[in-house]
């Protein structure tokens, strides 16, 4: 909208100061809002099925359909790619047929984006989950959504609501981020259930990789982590593990079946 001359901004004189009046890019505008909004809010509120449906007609067809309207075009991008890696896990073929299909002006390939979106892929591909930790850390995160490239102020201001849309987009990231991690975390207790019988986190040093290993971090500001004697407790609930007798902090694994 902020190509789209406005009767504020041109006085109506601009050859173009009518724009807004015209059906089509009225149209255009309120499906662009409707779906961007749309699947902020299905993502937030962990609708994958109704979030698969609508990426399927905003990224990158509407955005191509309407060049002129890119406010948060990159988050919207990084937001869909996140999507597939999360509904298809493990398997990344979803992502990698999305990936293909958006132009490299949408996600530069030399930005610091999809460097961190294909890492991230990378990652869990190859189960290297000390990266995986790493690239998902809440302070990660967060420098990434406050980076220049995603956000703008200008661009922010020039959107009608746009700081509420702003803050929908961070939780709808945080959401996608914490799914991810959820999975990658189940896979990576297989492996330490398939690696050792039994172990102790009253060491610091243990007690610090397993929070690293199972991403136990807090991605919400200002939130607890999950402890590790709270995650131990509910694997032993589950018949992964149980305490062993007369020996705190002490567990015992039991391999999966």
């Amino acid at each position: 909208m902020e190509h789209i001359a406005t009767v504020s901004r041109s006085s109506g004189i601009d050859k173009d100061g009518d724009t807004l009046k015209d059906f089509k890019v009225q149209e255009d505008y309120r499906a662009f809002l409707q779906g961007k909004i749309s699947l902020y809010l299905a993502i937030a509120f962990e609708s994958p099925k109704q979030s698969t449906s609508i990426i399927s007609h905003l990224v990158p067809g509407l955005y191509l359909a309407s060049p002129s309207i890119q406010h948060n075009r990159l988050y919207s991008v990084l937001i869909s790619l996140l999507h597939h890696l999360v509904v298809a896990y493990p398997s990344q073929s979803t992502f990698n047929q999305h990936l293909g299909t958006i132009p490299a002006a949408f996600l530069p390939r030399d930005s610091a984006e999809f460097q961190w979106i294909t890492s991230v892929s990378k990652s869990l591909r190859t189960q290297n989950y000390t990266s995986f930790a790493m690239l998902t850390r809440p302070a990660h995160i967060s420098q990434l959504l406050d980076s220049a490239n995603c956000v703008r102020q200008s661009q922010v201001t020039s959107d009608p609501g746009g700081g509420g849309s702003a803050s929908v987009m961070r939780q709808a990231m945080n959401v996608l981020v914490h799914s991810l991690r959820e999975k990658a975390r189940t896979t990576t207790w297989q492996i330490i259930r398939s690696a050792y019988r039994e172990f102790s986190y009253t060491n610091e040093g243990t007690r610090t990789w397993l929070t690293h290993s199972l991403f136990l971090q807090s991605l919400v500001p200002h939130c607890k982590d999950i402890g590790v004697e709270k995650w131990m407790e509910e694997r032993s609930a589950l018949g992964h593990a149980r305490q062993k007798e007369g020996v705190e902090g002490r567990w015992l694994v039991y391999k999966a079946q």
